[in-house]
């Protein structure tokens, strides 16, 4: 009697133990170094570093803050600062754990007019269509200078009626609001020229618990730069370190 006594309060306890093993845990914020890749038009391509905090406020949601570095290839670079909601597709609970992401900040481009990636017309050679001043066509359309020759762009710097692209392989996006610079006695523009835009950002990735304090976090994202009724894409890819607390 004694012993279906010892093997019915197991029975009834047994369950309620899983069950214990089984709730959400408490929510925790993971603090994060990131380290990747950013990829943008026009050879604007580089490394990312930066830091993130996300914070649990559910069992399906995070609010993340995030602050990156992006190298844009030689004489440019670009800092993000944004906040962003994480949709988790999976419990936290869970050890590994992919989310959607969606959220906004600013996203501010620096440029050294002096450098020669910036002077000059877009392809950077008359021997690829891209010479000096003169009539010219583009594959979209408008008078792209080239001794006569073919453009990539085929637009002239806007609103100014000139028939040659001053900048080199700055992106449009930026180009068409330079305004007037100070140039050197070569009559090359220097000096260094920056532009703070809003942008969206919007992304995917995978939590990843490596044990009780560190987690890991693949993540992609684009970040949709705005400005003037126009938009510019760089794509984000990184690898966050993190430690929960």
């Amino acid at each position: 009697m004694r012993m279906r006594s010892s093997l019915l309060a197991v029975l009834l306890v047994t369950p309620l133990g899983a069950e214990a093993q089984q709730a959400p845990e408490s929510p925790r914020t993971v603090a994060s170094l990131q380290a990747g890749f950013a990829s943008g038009s026009m050879g604007s391509n580089g490394a990312s570093l930066g830091g993130t905090i996300v914070t649990d406020l559910s069992p399906r949601l995070a609010l993340e803050a995030t602050g990156t570095y992006h190298g844009q290839g030689m004489g440019a670079d670009a800092l993000s600062a944004s906040a962003n909601l994480h949709v988790l597709l999976r419990p936290r609970t869970e050890r590994t754990v992919p989310y959607l992401t969606l959220g906004g900040g600013v996203y501010r481009t620096s440029f050294d007019m002096g450098n020669a990636r910036f002077n000059g017309p877009m392809n950077g050679s008359a021997a690829n269509g891209a010479g000096g001043y003169g009539p010219g066509y583009g594959m979209m359309g408008g008078g792209y200078g080239g001794y006569g020759g073919y453009g990539t762009m085929g637009a002239g710097y806007p609103g100014s009626g000139a028939s040659n692209w001053n900048y080199g392989s700055m992106p449009m996006f930026y180009g068409s609001r330079m305004g007037a610079l100070s140039s050197g006695p070569d009559g090359r523009p220097y000096g260094q020229r920056s532009f703070t835009d809003p942008a969206v950002s919007v992304g995917a990735g995978l939590r990843i618990d490596l044990g009780s304090r560190l987690v890991l976090r693949p993540d992609g994202r684009a970040l949709i730069v705005l400005a003037d009724g126009d938009s510019r894409t760089v794509g984000v890819f990184t690898l966050n370190v993190g430690y929960a607390f």
